[in-house]
């Protein structure tokens, strides 16, 4: 991404909003730059560190918008994710409305789209967390642990519900978790075990297409982890990890990315 000196940054993060009229990308200065539904940036503003005694040693791990799109939370690797209120309209001020901060270094986030007070983190030590923004009426900056692993968490996914949502670890365990409703109570379980790490994962119907750090796709269900294929590439690059991956909004189809 090209920078006013003329300079190209790298890219560590995009997100659509939910509303489809805000691009966000997060590059490796990182600044944060806005961009409307046609491409035309609109603004650009930097993030600050989880402690401004110290000098800017993180990186920005994650994007997501709140499900009504007004808020953009930004996950660091300095332990912390920034929710910064970004408003309706593009004149709107920015600022940071909440603060999680958490004794772990942030690794990947989502936030559901059916739960707009709430968002989703994985850490370097194996937690899931809950970041709580607001609870009966009142305004929070809390976290809670959903449950906890003793890996490293790569990677996350939503399910179509917006209630659920899919983990991936370093030991190559994937994990599932449905947050309680009306009608039921929170469930966890160990979804599979792959023969690789799952670094990136599309989540469409029933079905999980979970890239692998060997280049691989395997295709599983997403009720009860039974593998349905294995798609191989032949990758000669000395890089083979697929490091992002997305569906179309039907999720009919999925495209993955690696390096190079």
């Amino acid at each position: 991404m090209e920078k006013s000196d003329g300079h190209f940054s790298r890219v560590n993060a995009i997100c659509w909003s939910f509303d489809n009229e805000k691009l966000a990308i997060a590059t490796a200065d990182r600044y944060i730059t806005l961009f409307d539904d046609n491409g035309q940036q609109k603004d650009r503003f930097s993030t600050k560190a989880s402690d401004t005694n110290k000098h800017k040693i993180y990186r920005i791990v994650g994007l997501s918008f709140s499900p009504d799109s007004t808020k953009l939370a930004v996950a660091q690797s300095d332990n912390i994710v920034f929710v910064y209120r970004l408003g309706t309209g593009w004149d709107y001020k920015k600022s940071i409305c909440h603060k999680l901060v958490v004794s772990s270094n942030v690794t990947c986030m989502l936030w559901p789209h059916s739960r707009n007070d709430e968002l989703v983190f994985g850490l370097s030590n194996g937690k899931l967390k809950v970041g709580i923004l607001q609870m009966d009426g009142v305004r929070k900056n809390k976290s809670a642990t959903l449950f906890e692993t003793q890996s490293y968490v790569v990677t996350l996914a939503c399910g179509s519900d917006g209630n659920s949502f899919i983990s991936s670890h370093m030991d190559r365990t994937l994990h599932k978790y449905k947050f309680p409703t009306a009608t039921g109570a929170p469930f966890k379980e160990l979804l599979a075990t792959l023969p690789y790490v799952g670094t990136c994962i599309v989540w469409s119907h029933d079905t999980l297409l979970v890239g692998s750090n060997l280049g691989h796709v395997v295709a599983l269900n997403s009720n009860d982890g039974t593998q349905l294929q294995i798609f191989e590439f032949n990758i000669e690059s000395c890089s083979r990890s697929l490091y992002c991956a997305a569906s179309n909004p039907q999720g009919q189809c999925a495209i993955f990315g690696g390096f190079n």
